[in-house]
């Protein structure tokens, strides 16, 4: 085989341009006109909306290469992702057209290669143009999420690179993943499938091999070899190549792939070759993890069962919604992808949902979450919309889904296949246009077409038709008592958050609260004269058009008012993080009735105020701290009403544990008025409720005091929480007098010595340098108690530069 890699410097030209620029090849368009300084950056102040009209413009990318065309046999080129609208010409003959982000192409060039130098030219339409032009065409109204630009659901494109209640209008376009030249002398592997059968000591590999054999005449070998997890070879096999090979393996005494918290994730490899006179024509290799993984859906006394099974095993799902990373695709690499999935990893996340209006994520995204344990609900990308099922849109998404399930389902991560997001409820209960028809066409997609791909191209894949869904057939897709549930009163509907514990899902799968990134992050786009959140800029980047006033409510619910800005974006972070934590805590008690909590959402894809833990520069927000907690697998949880506290040990481990709990009412001066201590068992994979107290208590004792709880095991290991009998805003907190002593342990390490003599809540850590990581943040200090955070930094830290913040700050 021989490859010819097309990517890097393009020529790019436009109407919009005077003179052509260098593009880079994978990139964009944004991304190139950035770099060249012929656009602003589009995330600063209000320029996406002047950015976003570029793309009113058509784009080319044109470049050169070389070829020996005598030496060539069948010569292919490969995009593995065009963006989107283009015309691809190959020595100014019209190759082919495209119109689906979502999918790779693969083009016969043997007609189009001359001798010496080539030149390829791809001509990128304006997808705004081109949805209004469909749009006008069909001239008919559905449904689609009313932050998008309208039409976006004629083009398979990223829905949410039109706007999103959390996302820019920026329509960027470009050859946005890998190009190359392919040429096989004698065949090809075109499609590999994995199939495991597990039984109590050994596991079968079915491995089927499509190739796509040129010369059908010829004769050649296809061979295979399985490494484990050390990379040690365990068994090389070879057959007489056909259009269709199987191999079947037997691994004795398998390594089995668990989600983190429940095992390892040892990863075996398969290395497949094609060999024409011991010459080799194609490879493929992938690593796989030997797993069985099942959604059980059980009658049982709330109705029936929403689980993920891993070898048999339940595992309460616990992490987050994945949105595409960045509105500039060019910008997402392996390293930024990894930056994000090990933090949700360090935190405890042992699953994500990937958001039905993004992208397909690459596939380092899937070895990551192989590695990391990371389970993978993976939404198709389809969201908030109802579609028009042409002929021609038919034959696109087919392959779209075919393609994109045979490059993803071997991962070890993959949980389940999702058809949309939010499509089922939206026919149903939200009034839309044609709902008649909408349903029809949602029926055919999701339940008749979808399926089937789905069927054929992975029967081992459980399919799912929504989300929310309570199984499919438009009935009760938000049910309480069966499939997942998407959660909004809190929010959207300015229930307070004791509103979640009014809510027993089966599996919650989306639900949240919007808070403000940090100054550093807001300070980015916006000037100082525009530090206010109903400033003209601050509105720009807030997508949700009534969240700022609902941000304030929940402020006001929970907190007092803010002296100044920093504190109110402070503070905002915090009702976020408590309103997660309220919920994903009630939903832990429920074990066995809820089996999964993902919250809305990781990540951001540009700076703006939003629903995620981790904002667009990888700062993280209050919520990402209190997740840690929240989703450890040994957790203690206050169940308060009133005066009386139910305390609660929750396991998600495969054993019993058994430990000491000890509790303590306290004054915000540290002095003890209660407490008592117990042996405790906390049963493995369930909720104990330990014991309940009840305290007498006056209003004013109310607004000074706070329980603390204690768990430690017989292992040394140690949990708490905490809980006062009146919201954050009536406690009289006392100035805490915060001592800090910083250690620096070697040239990146270091350590923040703290001690409080008063009662401390959220107390912050920070420095004013990128790239610093913590343990722990928004942490709370008990009087006279020597707490030490760790601190990483590749830059130096001076103590004299650190700050430290506590919510006392934020009142006076």
């Amino acid at each position: 085989m021989i490859q010819i890699d097309l990517a890097g410097t393009w020529r790019l030209t436009s109407a919009f341009l005077e003179q052509p620029i260098n593009g880079r090849v994978p990139g964009s368009v944004y991304f190139d006109l950035l770099q060249a300084g012929m656009i602003p950056d589009p995330f600063v102040g209000d320029n996406e909306y002047a950015v976003r009209e570029v793309m009113r413009h058509d784009f080319t990318y044109m470049r050169t290469f070389m070829i020996n065309a005598s030496e060539l046999h069948h010569p292919e080129i490969v995009f593995e992702g065009i963006d989107t609208v283009s015309e691809i010409r190959i020595n100014h003959q019209l190759l082919a057209q495209t119109c689906n982000m979502h999918r790779r192409y693969r083009f016969d060039l043997r007609d189009f290669l001359v001798e010496g130098e080539n030149e390829i030219e791809v001509v990128l339409r304006s997808p705004i143009a081109y949805i209004e032009e469909r749009t006008a065409f069909f001239n008919r109204r559905f449904y689609h999420a009313g932050d998008a630009m309208r039409g976006f659901i004629y083009l398979r494109k990223a829905s949410s690179m039109f706007g999103w209640d959390w996302g820019p209008q920026l329509p960027d376009a470009g050859i946005w993943r890998d190009i190359y030249i392919e040429d096989h002398r004698f065949a090809r592997i075109d499609d590999v499938r994995v199939k495991q059968t597990h039984s109590s000591e050994e596991v079968v590999l079915d491995i089927w091999v499509d190739s796509e054999v040129i010369h059908p005449d010829s004769t050649g070998m296809i061979s295979l070899e399985l490494e484990d997890p050390s990379v040690k070879s365990i068994g090389s096999y070879a057959q007489a190549l056909k259009n269709h090979n199987h191999f079947q393996v037997l691994i004795s005494e398998p390594q089995l792939w668990w989600p983190v918290g429940y095992g390892d994730q040892p990863l075996y490899t398969v290395r497949l070759s094609l060999h024409f006179d011991g010459l080799p024509e194609s490879e493929k290799t992938m690593r796989i993890g030997l797993r069985t993984i099942e959604i059980r859906q059980d009658v049982d006394p709330w109705g029936k069962s929403f689980a993920i099974h891993v070898n048999q095993v339940p595992v309460f799902a616990k992490g987050a919604n994945y949105i595409i990373e960045d509105n500039l695709l060019a910008r997402q690499t392996y390293d930024t992808t990894r930056d994000l999935l090990t933090a949700a990893a360090s935190a405890n996340h042992n699953a994500l949902r990937v958001w039905g209006g993004g992208i397909y994520p690459p596939d380092y995204f899937y070895d990551l979450c192989d590695e990391l344990g990371i389970l993978v609900w993976q939404d198709l990308m389809f969201s908030c919309a109802v579609y028009e099922l042409s002929d021609a849109f038919v034959s696109e998404i087919e392959h779209e889904v075919t393609d994109n399930l045979q490059r993803i389902r071997h991962h070890a991560c993959l949980a389940l296949i999702c058809g949309n997001n939010e499509n089922e409820v939206a026919v149903t209960s939200w009034h839309v246009p044609n709902e008649k028809l909408s349903q029809e066409l949602y029926l055919r997609q999701y339940e008749q077409l979808i399926p089937l791909w789905v069927e054929k191209a992975s029967p081992e894949l459980f399919y799912w038709p929504s989300s929310p869904s309570s199984g499919g057939g438009l009935d009760e897709p938000n049910s309480e008592e069966r499939g997942d549930m998407h959660y909004w009163g809190v929010w959207h509907n300015n229930e307070p958050i004791t509103g979640y514990r009014n809510v027993n899902p089966r599996f919650m799968s989306e639900f949240g609260i919007q808070s403000f990134p940090c100054i550093e992050t807001v300070s980015y786009f916006a000037q100082p004269e525009d530090l206010n959140i109903f400033s003209y800029v601050m509105e720009c980047h807030q997508k949700n058009q009534t969240a700022n006033d609902k941000i304030l409510q929940y402020i006001g619910k929970l907190f007092r008012y803010p002296k100044d800005f920093p504190s109110l974006l402070y503070v905002s972070q915090l009702i976020q993080a408590e309103g997660v934590r309220y919920g994903v805590e009630h939903w832990r008690r429920q074990y066995g009735r809820t089996m999964g909590t993902l919250y809305w959402q990781l990540n951001d894809c540009w700076p703006v105020a939003s629903w995620s833990a981790i904002d667009y520069f990888h700062r993280k927000k209050a919520l990402f701290y209190h997740s840690r907690k929240f989703f450890a697998p040994l957790m203690i949880s206050i169940e308060e009403k009133d005066t009386e506290a139910g305390i609660w040990i929750v396991n998600d481990r495969l054993s019993d544990i058994e430990g000491i709990l000890q509790w303590e009412l306290m004054d915000f001066s540290g002095h003890v008025i209660e407490h008592g201590t117990l042996s405790a068992i906390a049963k493995k994979q369930s909720a104990t409720l330990i014991t309940k107290r009840m305290f007498s208590l006056s209003q004013v004792e109310k607004w000074n005091r706070v329980l603390r709880v204690i768990y430690r095991t017989c292992t040394s290991e140690q949990v708490e929480n905490q809980v006062s009998f009146a919201p954050d805003k009536h406690l009289r907190l006392i100035r805490p007098e915060i001592k800090t002593r910083l250690i620096q342990r070697d040239e990146s390490r270091y350590e923040c010595q703290l001690e409080s003599a008063h009662f401390a809540k959220y107390v912050v850590i920070s420095f004013p340098v990128d790239g610093v990581s913590y343990s722990d943040n928004y942490f709370h200090l008990f009087p006279n108690e020597k707490r030490t955070i760790e601190i990483c930094s590749m830059n130096a830290l001076q103590e004299a530069e650190m700050e430290i913040q506590s919510l006392f700050d934020t009142y006076v």
